[in-house]
Order: C-alpha cells, then structure tokens, then sequence
C-alpha cells in the first residue's frame, strides 16, 4: 500500500488539535520538565547530584509509559489512563530489544561501506583533517563514496524497522515479530516514508530557530526551556502519531 508523504504530515501535526493529542503533549511536557530540572540540578551543584538522578530516573520511567500509552491513546481515538499501566513490562522489554537491534544493524551494515573507506585512509597516513590535503583524489573519492553509501544504508535499515515500535506497543508483537512486520509493510513505501521524515525533520529545525531567536533576547535559562521542554513537549507526540499513523496507513488488509 502507498502512502502519501504530505497527508501523513498533515495527520501527525494535526493530532496536536485534538483533545488526545494535547494531552499526551501535556504528559511530555512533565517529563520534559523533569528531564530539564535534572540537568539544571546538576549544573548547579555536585551537592544535588542525587536529587538530579532521581528525577531523571522517573522523567525516564513517564517518557516510557507516555510513549507505549500514546501510541496506544493515538490508536484508540480517546485519552484512557489504563494504556499508560497496563501491560508495560514485556512492551517494555521488546521495545528496549527492538531499538537495540535495529541500531545495531544499521551501524553496522553502515560500516561495511564505510570501513573500506576508513581503512584506506589510515593506511594512506591520514590521521586528520589536514592530512587530506595530501590525499590524493582517489582515497578522497573512495571517503566520500563510503560516506554516502553508509549514510544510505543507515537510513535504509532505520526506515525497515522503525514500525517495530507501534506493532510492539499497540499490537502487541513478540520482538522478532514485529521487526519483521516493519520489515515487509514497509516495503515499497520507504520513499514516502522518508520524505515525510525530511518534512518532520524541517518542522523541528524551524521551530528549534524560532527558539534560538527568542533566547536573543530572553535569559539563558528561558532559551534552554523554549529549546528543550516546549520543543520536546510537542514534538514527542507528533512523533508518535507519525508512526502509530503510520503501522495503521500500512496494516495488512
């Protein structure tokens, strides 16, 4: 099944207008909050330290029950308390699996193409920057080939298995299952699929401008809270709308 790129877009920030939405943007914005008084308490005082920890401990433990319970909230249409407290541990779990597998992966096959490249440099003497200067135009082109390759390869895997993470959450799909159902529902669609990234990807770095700007004329702390709390808070859930959206778009008939 095709997808079109736009109308994903239009649905994932246009869950920001409906009542679940903004309540899931509100549960972020908790743990944004308790993400950004975690870093402040440490760059205050080593004194803090513990009381830093704590709250990253629980900022930590809410930001994975708003993502299982939003994906959830997203798919049901309604905002119910009981998808963020039940059936977290073995979601959890083959989240944590599935996450891990897929980076894995990716680098890994990202490698292939780039080790080449990496150790054609090393033995040509090229230890940093200034040493390509001296390269000659084939170790340079076989950098730059490597580069793209890998880069390609990376985002090729990321896309194949990035669905792992509703299929786990909402349907509740053993690690491997769920892997593989991104794996063939993706199939076909990875270019729209991408597209719609590069879209959600341009959205936040606008937004994330627009902070930078305000912080010229706001204290340090207020840009810091406007570039990590706000932006956090509404773009973690416009991200999960994106994929829960998304395994909907693309589900078996």
């Amino acid at each position: 099944m095709s997808i079109s790129a736009v109308e994903l877009l239009r649905k994932s920030f246009g869950s920001l207008k409906t009542p679940v939405g903004q309540k899931i943007v509100g549960v972020f914005f908790l743990v944004q909050l308790l993400n950004f008084g975690s870093t402040t308490l440490t760059g205050t005082s080593t004194n803090l330290s513990a009381a830093a920890l704590i709250l990253s401990l629980v900022a930590t433990v809410l930001g994975v029950m708003g993502t299982i319970g939003g994906l959830r909230c997203f798919r049901d249409g309604e905002f119910d308390l009981d998808n963020f407290g039940t059936n977290l541990a073995w979601p959890f779990g083959r989240l944590l699996g599935s996450n891990l597998i897929a980076g894995v992966l990716a680098y890994a096959v990202a490698f292939i193409f780039v080790g080449p490249a990496v150790l054609a440099a090393i033995t040509s003497g090229i230890t940093s920057v200034s040493g390509l200067t001296a390269a000659g135009a084939g170790i340079i082109a076989l950098g730059a080939i490597g580069a793209i390759l890998g880069l390609a390869a990376f985002i090729y895997i990321s896309l194949a298995l990035m669905l792992a993470q509703p299929f786990i959450a909402v349907d509740d799909m053993r690690m491997f299952e769920a892997l593989d159902a991104s794996i063939q529902r993706t199939r076909g669609s990875r270019l729209s699929i991408f597209t719609a990234l590069l879209g959600l990807i341009a959205a936040y770095m606008t937004l994330l401008a627009v902070a930078a700007l305000i912080s010229l004329a706001a204290p340090e702390i207020v840009a810091q809270a406007l570039s990590t709390v706000v932006l956090g808070a509404v773009m973690t859930p416009v991200g999960l709308k994106f994929l829960e959206q998304l395994s909907k778009d693309l589900s078996e008939d």
